[in-house]
């Protein structure tokens, strides 16, 4: 997951606290469509359309 978090996000920093941080920002920020394309992407599952 880290791998997908947006440029906007410092996964970079050295910091676990601040690598988690960034991954929860990244997904708090998500709208529902998008969360679901996500787990679709990661998962390869196909869920019913929203």
């Amino acid at each position: 997951l880290i791998n997908r978090v947006s440029g906007q996000y410092d996964i970079k920093s050295p910091s676990l606290y601040e690598k988690t941080q960034a991954v929860l920002d990244y997904i708090s920020g998500m709208t529902d469509v998008f969360a679901i394309d996500v787990y679709r992407k990661i998962n390869g599952n196909r869920l019913p359309d929203v």
